[in-house]
């Protein structure tokens, strides 16, 4: 079972259009970023480490529940 869960974890990071979706979104706000306009409209704003330790911590916290929802089969494989 865990090994399963593995080779699904690894198969989704071997997408290549995961990753074509991700450089995107980075190309996209990182373009959006440079125009003053945009920045107002969309509220974009440097962010601190405190910012980025929350977004890891918060997405390293989603990855492990949703990893413990499937390992107690609370959801789907």
């Amino acid at each position: 079972m865990e090994e399963l869960l593995k080779q699904q974890f690894f198969h989704v990071m071997r997408n290549r259009y995961v990753w074509y979706a991700v450089a995107s979104g980075i190309v996209i706000i990182g373009f959006l970023y440079q125009f003053e306009v945009f920045r107002e409209v969309l509220a974009l704003y440097p962010l601190t480490i405190v910012d980025w330790l929350v977004i890891v911590i918060f997405s390293f916290l989603n990855m492990f529940i949703n990893y413990l929802a499937k390992q107690f089969n609370i959801i789907g494989h």
